[in-house]
């Protein structure tokens, strides 16, 4: 196992529950910017053993673990394009943004990825918009 992850086990933040990093690695792997070797650090990790799942993916454990919604990843792009430039100006990037998606998700009283109709069509509306654009 590579020594630079398997120390984010160790930091506080994950050792009482490491869910939380592998939710932050799910984030950013939604937006794409998943370094491969770290992906591949996560398969290796065997997660569907771990956490005794049907799943064998890791983002599918994940999923499964957390009981994800079908509509996590619309959540995870439409807050990352509301918020993602302010991350690059004053934050550490798709790192500060995971860790506080995650925080936000796994408050009690989330509402991260609760819809209305109108409001969920308009995130998705937003989100193609946003990709078109991006691959223009």
């Amino acid at each position: 196992m590579n020594q630079e992850y398997e120390s984010w086990l160790d930091d506080s933040r994950y050792r009482e529950n490491p869910i939380y990093l592998f939710l932050e690695l799910y984030v950013v792997s939604v937006l794409g910017r998943l370094p491969e070797e770290e992906s591949d650090w996560v398969d290796s990790l065997n997660l569907s053993d771990v956490f005794e799942t049907e799943a064998t993916e890791w983002r599918d454990v994940v999923q499964e673990v957390l009981d994800l919604s079908d509509t996590m990843e619309v959540a995870i792009w439409h807050r990352w394009i509301r918020n993602g430039k302010d991350y690059y100006d004053n934050h550490d990037g798709y790192a500060a943004f995971a860790q506080d998606f995650t925080d936000d998700y796994m408050d009690d009283d989330s509402t991260v990825d609760v819809w209305t109709k109108a409001s969920y069509a308009r995130a998705v509306s937003e989100i193609e918009a946003f990709k078109a654009n991006a691959s223009s």
